[in-house]
């Protein structure tokens, strides 16, 4: 992740193209597997944040995405403590993860369950399905079904 966050960085810098959308698409490949993989995905996302002029949306996206999708993954009870200072460290990050957050419930009313109000198992809500098909920016977590959509 960090190769290629440098990578994609630097050709942007340079305005070299054919490097760095490969380096978007492999950074989208291997952030979107951090789970599996067993990796902390925030130092990417701080090199992301730090190396790249807020108006490139290439890497920030993806990792904005991934965060929506599987924030619950990586701000697990016992790293509750480094997640909030790594937010505090970056607080664009943490701004476009709450617009996000907006942004996917926009006009989603929650009550007693699910926005939907039906019994899907673990499929989403009409209201989020969009989200999860691969519509969202530069990631694909196949068959992963993040914790928060989950329904017992």
């Amino acid at each position: 992740m960090l190769v290629n966050a440098a990578v994609y960085s630097i050709a942007g810098k340079y305005d070299v193209v054919d490097p760095k959308t490969l380096a978007q698409k492999k950074f989208g490949l291997a952030i979107s597997n951090f789970a599996e993989r067993q990796q902390n995905p925030t130092p990417a996302i701080r090199l992301v944040y730090e190396s790249t002029p807020s108006s490139d949306r290439g890497l920030r996206d993806i990792c904005v995405n991934v965060w929506t999708l599987a924030g619950t993954e990586i701000a697990t009870p016992q790293h509750h403590e480094a997640v909030y200072i790594f937010l505090q460290k970056t607080p664009q990050f943490a701004a476009d993860v709450a617009y996000k957050m907006t942004d996917m419930t926009k006009g989603v009313k929650v009550s007693g369950g699910c926005a939907c109000h039906s019994d899907h198992g673990v499929k989403m809500c009409n209201a989020m399905q969009h989200q999860w098909n691969g519509e969202m920016v530069g990631i694909e977590i196949p068959g992963k079904v993040p914790q928060f959509w989950r329904t017992k």
